[in-house]
This record gives structure tokens, C-alpha cells and sequence, in this order.
């Protein structure tokens, strides 16, 4: 984690209402964060103390496993994702959280299928993206890709959310406005898209998914622009769908007048903004 402790303390109290002794620290001596940020947390601690400050998982034993393509950053599973993983890794894990990985391969396609593959049925995936020009990016995808996957895989739930950070004092003080996306949006002849690419912001990415029993991992979407009347018929009707079982975001305020919708488009909704 790239924030100090004083952060990440506030961070879990205002989240996940987790108490100081509950964050299970584990300091960062190994790589190379200390030196070059003010990194403190290894990624291992930060996991398990969002779990542990759950009391429904406190009396759980977490089995928390990390992959990675070398053990530098501690990862007890080292594999390549650009690659298809072992069929003995398929089915096995309830929930995969891919803080910003997606975004530092080569092939964003094959990761996701292995992150689908590696789900058990009923499992959930937290995936992380940057979706604007961001340095130490190797890709930037769009809410439309993550969303297309899940749904023509017949996932049983997904959502997918922006959001758009302007720096401040620091990362954790920098005001971020939330934003829900569709994939139905209102054409405008008059729309600009070089006005609509120009901003200040940082643009991330986030699909939460849950796989259903009947749900596949390999079927590739077309992009909507050129995809035909079946697939996005299909895509319209998850988001309908989906959109029933949408749980709002409590801690978020609404500001007055909303901000500036990303790319200027009512592909997005506006939830709130944090505080």
C-alpha cells in the first residue's frame, strides 16, 4: 500500500468501522515501495484486516493466497498471467481482489479469464483498472470491457463503477466523485469527444461480479459499437438486471450541482462523492 499508517488507520475506522487493534499489521522491509514512497503495509495485512473487521469472518480462518509472476512482493502462488493458469488453481478461491494488476499486463484478456476460472461458483472478484493515462500503466480499459465480460459469461451479479480523483493534499484527502456506468446512453449530434477526453482527473475502474453456477469464463464480447442485435440485447438485459440488485454506497455525499460526468456521457450516473 502506497498511504502511511495515520491513513490507512483512518481509512479502516471510516470503511469498514475497524478498530486500531484489528488492522493486522505487517510493515513493507522487502521491496522497493519503502524507499521510493511512504509505502508501510504489505498488501497480505491489508487483505486480511478488511476481512477481520467483519465480524462475521473474525472467528474465520482467512487462507489468503497472493499470484504474482515472481515472489518479490511475496507471493506464495508465482505464475504468469499473460498466460492461462494450472487447471489445479480452477474453482478454487470465494473471492479474488485484483487491486490495479489487470492494467500492468500484457494480455488484460487472458488475466480475467484466469480470475473467472480461478472463481469457485458463487464466488466474487473486486477487479481494479486504471481507465485514463496514468504513469506505470502498460494498458488502460475501459468500464465497457470489464462490463461486457461478465456479462456475455452469464455472471449472476455485476456492477461497475468510476471514479474520478482530483489531487489534493494527499491521497487519502483528495475529493473523488463516483459514478455508476451503463452501457445505454443518450446520443448527442453535437457531442465533442476531444472537449470530452480533457480532464484533470484520475479515471479508475472498478467491476464487482459474482459468478453464478451456469456462468463460462472464455466468450469475448465485441465492442457495442459493432457487436450485433443478440449480444447487446444480451448486455442491455444484465444491466437491467443487475441494476435490481444494486447496493447503495451509504458513506458517499451527494454534492449540488453533480459534477461532470466522465467523458461527458450518461454512460455514467452519478452515486455521490466521498467526503
Amino acid at each position: 500500500m502506497i498511504i502511511n499508517k495515520n491513513e490507512i488507520e483512518k481509512l479502516f475506522q471510516y470503511y469498514f468501522e475497524c478498530k486500531q487493534d484489528q488492522i493486522k499489521w505487517e510493515y513493507d522491509h522487502l521491496t522497493r515501495n519503502p524507499l521510493v514512497s511512504y509505502s508501510e503495509m504489505t498488501d497480505k495485512s491489508f487483505i486480511e484486516s478488511i476481512f477481520s473487521s467483519d465480524e462475521r469472518n473474525r472467528s474465520n480462518n482467512i487462507n489468503y493466497n497472493c499470484i504474482d509472476v515472481s515472489d518479490y512482493e511475496g507471493a506464495n502462488i508465482i505464475h504468469d498471467l499473460n498466460k492461462p493458469v494450472k487447471s489445479e488453481l480452477y474453482s478454487k478461491f470465494d473471492f479474488i481482489y485484483d487491486g490495479s494488476c489487470i492494467d500492468n499486463v500484457f494480455d488484460p484478456a487472458c488475466f480475467v479469464i484466469n480470475i473467472s476460472k480461478m472463481l469457485k461458483p458463487n464466488g466474487r472478484t473486486i477487479i481494479l483498472t486504471h481507465s485514463s493515462l496514468y504513469p506505470g500503466a502498460f494498458v488502460m480499459l475501459s468500464p465497457e470491457w470489464l462490463f461486457s465480460y461478465f456479462a456475455v459469461n452469464n455472471y449472476k451479479y455485476c456492477t461497475v463503477i468510476v471514479s474520478s480523483t482530483k489531487y489534493e493534499k494527499s491521497w487519502l484527502n483528495s475529493k473523488t466523485d463516483f459514478f455508476e456506468y451503463s452501457p445505454s446512453f443518450t446520443r448527442n449530434p453535437n457531442y465533442n469527444r476531444f472537449i470530452a477526453s480533457q480532464s484533470d482527473s484520475i479515471l479508475l475502474t472498478f467491476a464487482i461480479a459474482q459468478k453464478g453456477d451456469e456462468s463460462t469464463n472464455t466468450e469475448k464480447p465485441i465492442q457495442l459499437h459493432y457487436a450485433n442485435n443478440v449480444q447487446n440485447e444480451l448486455v442491455y438485459s444484465k444491466y437491467e438486471l443487475w441494476k435490481k440488485q444494486y447496493t447503495e454506497i451509504k458513506t458517499l455525499k451527494i454534492k449540488d450541482p453533480i459534477p461532470r460526468l466522465p467523458l461527458d456521457s450518461d454512460h455514467f450516473t452519478y452515486l455521490g462523492s466521498s467526503s
